[in-house]
C-alpha cells in the first residue's frame, strides 16, 4: 500500500466514524490524552496515525536488516571459529600421533638394545634396528671391534629381496633327513646346478635360465618324494618326524627362492661375499652405501648373530649415551 493509499485509508476511516481504541484508565503508564506525549496533548486524526505507521514501518525494516546482517556476521565468526578449531584439531591429532610413534620407536630400540628374543635377532629383526638407528645417529667413537671371522656366518639382503641365505654359504647345510644315502643323487644334482648359476654370474655369459629352470624341476621332485615318504614312513621311522620333515622342506623353499634370486638380479651375486669390516663403524657404512638389511640365519650361524647383535648393542649404546638418550 502507498503513502497516498495510506492517507485515503485512513481518510475513509473517519468518514466512517470509526474512533481509536479506548486507553485503559487503570494503565499507569497511559498517555494523558489520544495521541499525547507526556504532558503534551496533542489533537489526533487517522491521517497522522497512519503516517506514524508508515514511518514506524519503515524504521522497522531497516532495524529487520540491520539484524540480519549482524546474524550474518555472526554466523561467518562461527565458521571461522569451527575452521579455526579444525585446523588446530588437525594439527594436535598431528603431533599427537607423532610422539606416539617416537616413544614407540624408543620401546622398539631400547628391546633391540637391550632384551631381544632369540628369534628377534635370528630373522634379523634386532639387527636391522639397532642398523636403522646407527645410520640415522651414527657410530661411536672409537667404534666397537668385529671378530675377523664374524661377518663370514652373516647373511645379507635388500628392501627388494630376500637375499641369498643359504646360498651364500660354501656348503648346504642339509637337514637330518635331507643327509640321509636316499636323497644323495638329489643333493648331488641341485649342488652342481647351483654352482653353475653362481659361476654363470661371476663370469660374462650371467646365469642361465636354463639352468635355473632345471633346478626348480629338481626341487620339486625332490619335495614330491618327501610329502609321498612322510605319508608311508611317519608312523615307523625315527627319522620322518615332522620336525625334520619341516626342516627340510623348508630348507628347500629357502633354496628355490634364493636360486631365483641369483638368476634374476645381476647385482644379487653381490651377496656371495661377506662385508668387509674391521668395526660396526666399518660395517654400517658398508651396509647404508650398498643398500643391505640382515636377513635370516641358518643353521649354525645362531652364534655369529648374537655375537654380532651384542657388539652393535653395545655401540648404540655408547652412541645414545653421548647423546643423552636412554640409559
Amino acid at each position: 500500500m502507498s503513502f497516498v493509499q495510506s492517507v485515503a485509508f485512513g481518510v475513509m476511516l473517519a468518514a466512517l466514524g470509526q474512533a481509536p481504541p479506548t486507553p485503559d484508565p487503570n494503565d499507569p503508564y497511559r498517555q494523558p490524552g489520544y495521541g499525547s506525549y507526556w504532558g503534551y496533548p496533542r489533537i489526533g486524526n487517522p491521517v497522522a496515525e497512519i503516517i506514524d505507521s508508515q514511518g514506524q514501518y519503515l524504521i522497522n525494516v531497516e532495524q529487520a536488516a540491520a539484524q540480519r546482517e549482524k546474524n550474518r556476521k555472526e554466523k561467518i565468526a562461527t565458521r571461522r571459529q569451527e575452521i579455526e578449531f579444525w585446523v588446530w584439531r588437525q594439527g594436535y591429532l598431528a603431533q599427537a600421533d607423532e610422539e606416539q610413534r617416537k616413544r614407540v620407536r624408543e620401546l622398539e630400540i631400547t628391546h633391540s638394545i637391550e632384551e631381544p628374543s632369540a628369534t628377534e635377532i635370528f630373522a634379523g629383526i634386532a639387527l636391522n634396528k639397532l642398523l636403522d638407528e646407527l645410520i640415522r645417529m651414527g657410530p661411536a667413537s672409537p667404534s666397537t671391534a668385529l671378530d675377523p671371522n664374524l661377518l663370514s656366518a652373516i647373511h645379507l639382503g635388500s628392501k627388494a629381496d630376500r637375499g641369498l641365505s643359504v646360498l651364500s654359504k660354501e656348503t648346504i647345510p642339509w637337514p637330518p633327513l635331507l643327509a640321509v644315502p636316499e636323497f644323495a643323487q638329489a643333493r648331488s644334482r641341485i649342488e652342481k646346478l647351483l654352482n653353475e648359476i653362481k659361476s654363470g654370474l661371476t663370469s660374462a655369459r650371467g646365469a642361465s635360465q636354463e639352468t635355473l629352470l632345471q633346478l626348480r624341476r629338481e626341487i620339486r621332485e625332490l619335495r614330491d618324494r618327501l610329502r609321498e615318504g612322510v605319508r608311508t614312513d611317519s608312523g615307523t621311522d625315527v627319522l620322518w618326524t615332522p620336525s625334520n620333515y619341516t626342516a627340510a622342506v623348508r630348507l628347500l623353499r629357502q633354496i628355490d627362492e634364493n636360486a631365483f634370486t641369483l638368476a634374476n638380479n645381476p647385482k644379487a651375486a653381490f651377496y656371495l661375499k661377506a662385508p668387509q669390516a674391521v668395526n660396526v663403524a666399518d660395517l654400517v657404512t658398508y651396509m647404508k652405501d650398498n643398500g643391505l638389511n640382515f636377513i635370516e640365519a641358518m643353521a649354525g650361524d645362531e652364534r655369529q648373530y648374537i655375537a654380532l647383535q651384542h657388539a652393535m648393542a653395545d655401540e648404540l649404546r655408547r652412541v645414545r649415551k653421548a647423546e643423552g638418550i636412554g640409559k
